[in-house]
């Protein structure tokens, strides 16, 4: 699978909904959410906006590119969107303050053509999914990926499905099963208890690895999933953080 593949797989399947409002016809998702939630999956990544494009009749065309970074692979987008009012309509001459709001949505419109909240920009309120599944809250496949984690009482890849998710899909499973629901949720909360654990330890081997210049050992942490990564990460200092891209740079 090719990193772009790989990129879409992870932020398409993110629900992004309970982030976005409405402005008369048009949806728009939060911008800062839209980074931050990149920058938790793929904390390498990076934009640069373009000169803005002045058009014959007044009006103005921002754009931004967008580049997705894990090491050494990396894919880039890029993304144009014209200064607009309120009704969606080209404004002309634009000042200051609608071409930095327009940046800033471009920026997530381009965020969006890496499969985060690209259903939005199809018309769509949900992801493609039927009628019985919105009722429920979760799909089949996520009722039988959380019972299968469940039945294994692995902790850390259900923190990792959680985070994956999102609490309001959790949730909802979590007290599906009917004929049993205090128990899966006794049994959930005990796997939760035990994820935090795990998680503080793994926290404290891998900043104990950076701080020792320990390549072999960081090198153990690169086959954990995406949001445990994310997790260790955003645990550095901003010292480690640079230690540890030193540390990168060297190996």
């Amino acid at each position: 699978m090719s990193f772009a593949a790989e990129v879409w797989n992870t932020l398409s399947q993110l629900n992004v909904s309970e982030h976005t409002e409405k402005k008369g016809n048009l949806t728009y998702l939060s911008w800062t959410w839209a980074w931050s939630t990149l920058m938790a999956y793929y904390p390498e990544s990076s934009y640069a906006f373009r000169e803005p494009v002045d058009r014959p009749d007044g009006s103005c065309e921002v754009w931004v590119d967008v580049t997705i970074t894990e090491g050494e692979k990396s894919v880039t987008r890029s993304m144009w969107l014209p200064v607009m009012g309120n009704k969606g309509e080209a404004l002309k001459h634009p000042d200051a303050r609608k071409l930095n709001d327009t940046r800033m949505r471009c920026l997530t419109k381009a965020i969006a053509m890496f499969g985060l909240g690209n259903y939005i920009y199809a018309g769509e309120d949900l992801p493609q999914s039927d009628l019985d599944e919105v009722r429920r809250g979760y799909t089949k496949e996520q009722k039988a990926e959380f019972g299968d984690i469940f039945e294994a009482e692995d902790a850390l890849a259900m923190w990792v499905f959680r985070k994956t998710v999102g609490d309001e899909v959790y949730s909802s499973l979590n007290g599906s099963f009917v004929d049993k629901k205090m128990e899966c949720k006794r049994r959930v909360s005990a796997m939760e208890h035990a994820a935090n654990e795990q998680l503080e330890s793994l926290a404290q081997e891998f900043i104990a690895c950076i701080d020792n210049g320990d390549e072999v050992g960081l090198a153990e942490f690169a086959d954990y999933a995406k949001p445990i990564k994310a997790y260790l990460f955003n645990r550095l200092t901003p010292e480690q953080k640079h230690n540890l891209d030193q540390i990168k740079k060297a190996a």
